[in-house]
């Protein structure tokens, strides 16, 4: 969603948007690559579950562990794109905020936030993109314990009939990416089976 906008997630309609987010996201996707091989040695896992999904949208989810998590996950599902949710207030942050809307980054609006946004979350699906959530809803530095998932991003893929073309993605630590064909359900004693959405901890059906 752009600034003055409510009808798309970017504002990549726009010629000159569309030509600055592609020179930013591959010149910064570059650098991250080399540091990534260079430093951290990074290995992905499963990224051959993606060619399912090659020509179509979905979603992605992951855990949240480290700062770069965007970068790194940016990285594993490459050359495909992801348009990445991030909070509102993010996007207030001089220089960042602009920043990240040219690497396809989105702001969850506040109070009842995704489903302000449903609507251009399934046109984007639709045309293929890639959108990436963290549905723990906040960073948890180096932690290897999965959180328990917020609802929205389930309650989402239902609602647009999404939600068993999605994958998640373990950063397991600084040099792991692992990338999972999971349907977007999770199952546990406080689920409610109808509607896939959980009142506990999260967990995914096998």
């Amino acid at each position: 969603m752009t600034s003055g906008s409510s009808d798309r997630l970017t504002d990549f309609s726009s010629s000159l948007f569309r030509f600055l987010s592609t020179i930013i996201f591959w010149t910064t996707l570059l650098l991250v690559i080399i540091i990534n091989k260079l430093v951290f040695r990074l290995k992905v896992t499963g990224r051959s579950n993606l060619s399912a999904i090659s020509k179509t949208g979905c979603f992605l989810i992951s855990n949240h562990t480290l700062y770069l998590d965007p970068a790194i996950i940016a990285h594993a599902i490459s050359p495909r794109r992801t348009l990445f949710s991030a909070l509102q207030s993010t996007f207030k942050i001089p220089v960042i905020g602009k920043y990240i809307r040219f690497l396809g980054a989105f702001p969850i609006p506040e109070n009842n936030g995704l489903g302000k946004i449903i609507k251009p979350i399934k046109e984007a699906l639709d045309k293929g993109w890639l959108i990436h959530f963290f549905p723990e809803g906040e960073l948890h530095h180096f932690s290897q314990d999965i959180d328990e998932f917020q609802n929205g991003v389930f309650f989402s893929g239902i609602l647009i009939k999404q939600a068993r073309h999605s994958y998640y993605i373990n950063t397991l630590s600084s040099y792991i990416v692992w990338i999972q064909d999971k349907p977007l359900f999770h199952s546990c004693k406080g689920c409610d089976r109808r509607t896939g959405l959980c009142y506990k901890k999260s967990r995914f059906m096998a």
